[in-house]
């Protein structure tokens, strides 16, 4: 059976629409501890599926690639529409 979520987790090249924050710590090049106090104090934004799984959305992450680089960011490159 398949998960009826399974759509909104996985994006069109097979990665997961959310990061754990483990995950953004590794990409952030952080200690787990430092990514979670970020994540408490909101400066990484995060979604609570249950109790315990927090997740941070990927195109947070790829926003500050692309603000790092000076880049447009998601929204402007007219990310998330695909007509």
């Amino acid at each position: 059976m398949t998960n009826r979520y399974m759509s909104l987790r996985v994006m069109k090249d097979n990665t997961t629409a959310f990061l754990t924050i483990p995950e953004i710590a590794k990409e952030l090049a952080v200690s787990r501890e430092r990514a979670y106090r970020m994540a408490a104090k909101g400066e990484i934004p995060t979604v609570r599926f249950s109790e315990r799984r927090i997740r941070v959305p990927r195109a947070w992450l790829e926003d500050q690639v692309h603000r790092a680089m000076g880049e447009p960011l998601h929204e402007e490159r007219g990310g998330g529409s695909d007509g």
